[in-house]
This record gives C-alpha cells, sequence and structure tokens, in this order.
C-alpha cells in the first residue's frame, strides 16, 4: 500500500457460508486520524459489481415466470431504438443485455455528472441518432448503457416497485445484506471515503436512471454473504427460495469469448490452474472493488478500496495465488461434508471391468476428507489420472463423482464431475458392481470377492 500511496483497503477470503481471512489496511477517511482502519462492514462503492445485483433480479423474475431471457428489451421500454447497419431483424434481448451481447455501446449518451442530463428521456432520445458498434449477439462488448436498460426494463415488469426497492426487498434483505445499498444513504455511518486522487476526496456522483450499471454500495462481509450464497448452486436438499439451485448453476455458463476472457452474466472468467476463477470488478469516482470466486472449490474473495491506485492489482494477484496454492489442496476438509450412507465400507473394493475390449481396475477405497472418510475411486496403473470422491445423492446406492484435481481438463468434462456413479447388489442385498451409465453405457464394473 505504502508503494502506491493506497489510502485504504478491506478484503477476505471466503469458503462456503464461512469468511477464512478478513483485514482492513489503511485508514477510512484521511480527514479524521481518529476514523480508524477499515473493517468487514465498512462500506464502499462498488462500480460495476452491481451489475450482478442486477442479473440476480433478471434471473429471479425468469424463474419467478415474470419475464423470459429472451424477451426483447423493447417490450418493456417500447421507446428504445438504435440505428443498427448491420442488416438484420433481430431484437436485442434481455439475456443479450446481460452478457454485454447486444451491440450496444459502452456508455449512456450524457454527462453522468449533470443528473438532469441523464434522465430516461435525454438517453432514450439521443440513442435513436446512435448507431450499434456490433452485430447483435455475435460478440461481446462491455456496456454499462446495456445493464441501464436492463434494470430499468426490469421495473416495467413489477410497475408497482423501482429497480432499487425491488433489489432491497426481493434480494438484499433475504439475504441479509443489510450493508449493501442500491443507492448513497445516509445510514451508511462506516463508509471509507474514496479519492482521486489522494488527498482529494473523489464526489458522490449519483448515476440516477443509470444506477442499474454501477450505482451501489457495500462491505466486505455483505459481498461475502453474496459469495455464500451462490456456493449454495448444489444444495437441492433444502434450495433457497430467492433463487434455484439450478439456476445459480446456469448463472456460472461463459456466453461469450473475447480472447481468453470468457464472458458470462455478467462474470467474466479468467483460467487459473485447472478451474476457472469467476470475476467482476468496480471501478466508479475513487473507489475500486473486485468480487471473485471458484465454483466448483466453493471459495472466493473480496477486495474494496477507496482510491485509484494499483494497489488492488497487486492484491487480486496474491489472493488468487493463495486460494490455487496454499488453500486448494486445504479445501475439501474446510467444506462442509456431504452425508454418507450407514455403512460406508460395503462399497469399498476391486472393480474389474473392460471398456472398448481392455480390461480396467477400479479401486474403491475410503479416504480421509476432513474428520470423515469418503469412497474414492482409483484407476489402478494410471498415475495420472486424478482420485474421485464419491459424494453420496440420498437416494439408494449412487453417487455423484467430485474430482480432487483435473490434471487433465477435457477428463473432467468427459467423466464428470456431475456424473453419476450407481452401485447394484445382489438378491442378498450384497453390493456385487457399479456402472456410470452417463459416460459408458451399458459397461458395469463387477466386485471382486
Amino acid at each position: 500500500m505504502k508503494q502506491y500511496g493506497t489510502v485504504s483497503i478491506s478484503a477476505n477470503i471466503v469458503v462456503g457460508d464461512d469468511i477464512l481471512w478478513s483485514q482492513g489496511f489503511g485508514v477510512k477517511n484521511l480527514s479524521d486520524p481518529q476514523s480508524g482502519p477499515p473493517n468487514g462492514s465498512t462500506v464502499y462503492r462498488i462500480g460495476s459489481i452491481t451489475k450482478v445485483f442486477t442479473t440476480f433480479q433478471l434471473l429471479q423474475l425468469r424463474d419467478q415466470g415474470l419475464v423470459n431471457l429472451d424477451d426483447p428489451v423493447t417490450k418493456f421500454i417500447p421507446q428504445f431504438s438504435m440505428r443498427n447497419p448491420y442488416p438484420s431483424n433481430r431484437d436485442i434481448t434481455l439475456r443479450q443485455l446481460s452478457g454485454h451481447e447486444g451491440g450496444l455501446p459502452r456508455s449512456s449518451p450524457c454527462d453522468e455528472t449533470i443528473p438532469e442530463d441523464c434522465s430516461e428521456a435525454n438517453i432514450l432520445s439521443r440513442l435513436t441518432n446512435q448507431l450499434l458498434i456490433a452485430p447483435i449477439g455475435t460478440r461481446a462488448s462491455y456496456s454499462n448503457l446495456g445493464f441501464t436498460l436492463l434494470g430499468r426494463a426490469l421495473e416495467a415488469v413489477t410497475p408497482s416497485s423501482t429497480w432499487e426497492n425491488s433489489l432491497i426487498q426481493k434480494i438484499l434483505n433475504p439475504l441479509k445484506m443489510f450493508n449493501t445499498y442500491p443507492t448513497y444513504s445516509p445510514a451508511m455511518l462506516n463508509m471509507a471515503v474514496g479519492y482521486s486522487p489522494a488527498p482529494t476526496p473523489a464526489p458522490l456522483v449519483d448515476l440516477e436512471w443509470q444506477a442499474p450499471a454501477g450505482e451501489m454500495y457495500s462491505s466486505g462481509d455483505d459481498l461475502a454473504k453474496l459469495l455464500s450464497f451462490i456456493f449454495k448452486y448444489d444444495n437441492y436438499s433444502s434450495p433457497s427460495s430467492i433463487l434455484d439451485p439450478e439456476t445459480l448453476r446456469e448463472w456460472f455458463e461463459v456466453t461469450m469469448w473475447n480472447t481468453d476472457i470468457g464472458i458470462s452474466h455478467p462474470w467474466e472468467t479468467y483460467p487459473l490452474g485447472n478451474y476457472t476463477l469467476y470475476t467482476k470488478s468496480g471501478s466508479i469516482y475513487g473507489y475500486q472493488a473486485l468480487n471473485a470466486f471458484i465454483p466448483e472449490l466453493k471459495v472466493g474473495f473480496n477486495i474494496l478500496q477507496s482510491d485509484e491506485t494499483n494497489a488492488i492489482g497487486d492484491l487480486i494477484a496474491i489472493l488468487a495465488d493463495f486460494l490455487l496454492n496454499v488453500l486448494e489442496p486445504q479445501i475439501w476438509s474446510l467444506q462442509t461434508p456431504p452425508p454418507l450412507p450407514g455403512d460406508i465400507n460395503q462399497f469399498t473394493g476391486n472393480y474389474i471391468g473392460e471398456i472398448y475390449g481392455v480390461q480396467y481396475r477400479f479401486v474403491v477405497a475410503l479416504q480421509p476428507f476432513g474428520t470423515l472418510r469418503y469412497p474414492t475411486v482409483l484407476l489402478e496403473g494410471y498415475p495420472g489420472v486424478p482420485l474421485i470422491r464419491l459424494d453420496w445423492l440420498n437416494q439408494g446406492d449412487t453417487f455423484m463423482m467430485s474430482f480432487r484435481e483435473i490434471i487433465f481438463p477435457c477428463s473432467q468434462l468427459y467423466y464428470g464431475p456431475l456424473q453419476v456413479v450407481y452401485f447394484h447388489r445382489n438378491s442378498s442385498g450384497t453390493i456385487v458392481s457399479f456402472e456410470v451409465p452417463g459416460t459408458q453405457y451399458g459397461m458395469v464394473f463387477y466386485k471382486q470377492f
């Protein structure tokens, strides 16, 4: 921080439902030496992380049957139109807005430091004379304008409530994110002052109609709650009423690529070792923020910074390296263990079967993960093939493959991790074989006694 002259940073690491580490650096207010360092509840502007919540609203309304992701934006904002230099009868859809695929320019045609200039009427009127910058649905082009239109289109779905009020009532309050605000609020007593650059305080510019693209305020503790909720994508036994687990999985789908950067809704994804790091960053008038996570490990981190120096870039590299090289080897034991059937030993043993005429031996053994021991499958004689943990599905003798590590990314796609292993019993109730029909239908591996 001293290297960059950074004023303050609040950061944390999240594992499942828990904050593993949280730390504040610097001071919240240069003008008040007694303000002290930030903590987990200190509020910062989060800029474009706002787009995560606007997409959250979209998915929530879709799950409620109130919108279709492929509804055209003109269904909700009929005044919207732009000149399209690419011959097409396509309409820009809500899905394309949330994935930056609408061919829209980056910004709205107004001066956001002058609130009256950024009215809905002014923006929509000026857009009629502007050109799309890319054919609709063919490439990702980052657009604050697109998320402005998306958020305001969703208001038309629930005309009795604004984007801001819906966010509070349907998402923030249910997630107990009480230190997160759609717009500035006097209730934010524990707030870090932003600087642009230090020691000049940044103006708290209100984005007004453009708020769904980047207006929000939040704290590290609250963003940790968001990650913990996202990590419940496989909680089918007690699914949340806020968003369906299948919708959470859908949220991770990469729909467009710009070189090695994958664009989701609205995550930007990057390769990190054998995993994919999902991120959303934000930068606005003296503040920077980052929300990042690895879904299959259920681990992530948040960084909030109250100036525009590059300290956040260095901290991102440090925390990403920590996740991959320090935390990842321990992560399975830190997660909430899945349930186990009564007599787990009955599934262990050597299983032999043929795949395309070649005989293979699979060893099912118990391995420690945290304080419990789980059945694992190892392909004997192939040291490069990763160890696979079997997580019981609470349905008879069925288990889900769960990779400890991915040596070859294609093996994860081909063999799992979302593949079900079915064990079979003989007439006396003894486990005698297993199969994985989702990958090799009809191939049965028989237990050796």
